[in-house]
């Protein structure tokens, strides 16, 4: 077995309730420290070349509820409040780049409907979902793939 380091850098703006976990193949391996960095460890099999789920996952947004603004009752407003990757790392490889192509962001972009929403990557969170992609290990092959795994 061989270990993959996970390092991001990120930060939280108006932090509230949010909360922040990263799991591969749905098996949680974080902890997010106080200011939003993550530091993780992957076990995986230096033999094989596997495929992995990755995701990034926020939860917690809270909503203010019918505000009132000069004695009428406004619509729902969500507090404004997000998750913000700065640096994404893997064995020390910056994979920001790739998110560009490879990953996608879907949210409830807290709609009365809870409707998904999928769009293309950012590094800034502000709905309850989850950053998407899919990798490789070893990390060498999925960087010489053109990342169409």
């Amino acid at each position: 077995m061989n270990k993959l380091s996970i390092t991001i850098k990120g930060k939280y703006f108006n932090k509230h309730n949010l909360s922040v976990a990263v799991k591969i193949n749905d098996n949680e391996i974080s902890t997010v420290d106080s200011y939003g960095n993550i530091n993780a460890n992957f076990e995986y099999d230096k033999n094989a070349i596997v495929r992995h789920d990755f995701e990034l996952i926020v939860t917690g947004k809270v909503q203010l509820l019918n505000s009132i603004d000069n004695f009428s009752v406004m619509r729902d407003q969500a507090i404004e409040a997000a998750y913000i990757i700065e640096s994404m790392k893997f064995d020390d490889y910056d994979v920001m780049p790739i998110l560009a192509t490879a990953a996608k962001y879907y949210h409830t972009q807290n709609n009365s409907a809870k409707q998904p929403v999928v769009e293309d990557y950012t590094n800034w969170l502000g709905y309850d979902g989850a950053i998407k992609f899919t990798f490789v290990t070893p990390v060498f092959a999925w960087f010489l793939s053109d990342f169409e795994y």
